[in-house]
């Protein structure tokens, strides 16, 4: 637990770093624009597809957690947490760059939904190894049981993998559109 909070708390201290340089560097030559902003998320359905892939993001680790927590326990929050603490650091980054007018803003969901993705790996590998852990142990109940929790939890790991690459994708699609955009779409 340790290891993998330092790896966190690494990899923010360096995103902070790398935003604050970048924007250092860009600011010269771009200036932040909410216009461009607002035409990426003002197109048909990028909002709800981003409201809902956040929540989906959000509600399904803890609920996974809910589920899974009277057969794992702590293994199963320690898994999921840094996932939901990535959630609730773009929010904080991406109010930071706002304020001060950053022009590094699409940055950050590109950076986030990758970093992500390697989160999901990592949890993914822990809860195998506590699969692992109990390969050789008799077959009981109880060991029914925590593997089907873990199972659970692989499931949906995978599945949130799907829903960050859906949201990757899609952020990518409206940051370079393959038409000229218009304000009023």
């Amino acid at each position: 637990m340790l290891a993998s909070f330092s790896s966190e708390v690494m990899f923010y201290v360096g995103l902070a770093v790398f935003l604050h340089v970048t924007d250092h560097v860009q600011k010269p030559y771009l200036q932040f624009s909410p216009k461009r902003w607002g035409l990426i998320t003002g197109l048909r359905g990028y909002l709800t597809s981003a409201f809902f892939t956040m929540g989906l993001k959000v509600f399904a680790p803890l609920f996974a957690v809910f589920v899974t927590w009277p057969v794992i326990g702590l293994p199963a929050l320690v898994s999921v947490a840094p996932f939901l603490a990535s959630c609730l650091a773009q929010s904080v980054f991406e109010k930071h760059l706002q304020k001060r007018g950053s022009s590094s803003w699409p940055l950050l969901p590109l950076i986030f939904e990758v970093y992500r993705l390697y989160q999901l790996s990592k949890a993914a590998h822990f809860v195998e190894k506590l699969m692992m852990s109990m390969k050789g142990t008799p077959v009981s109940p109880e060991v029914l049981e925590r593997s089907g929790a873990l199972v659970a939890l692989l499931v949906t790991f995978q599945v949130l993998g799907v829903v960050c690459l859906w949201s990757l994708l899609t952020f990518l699609q409206r940051l370079f559109p393959s038409r000229p955009v218009a304000e009023n779409y």
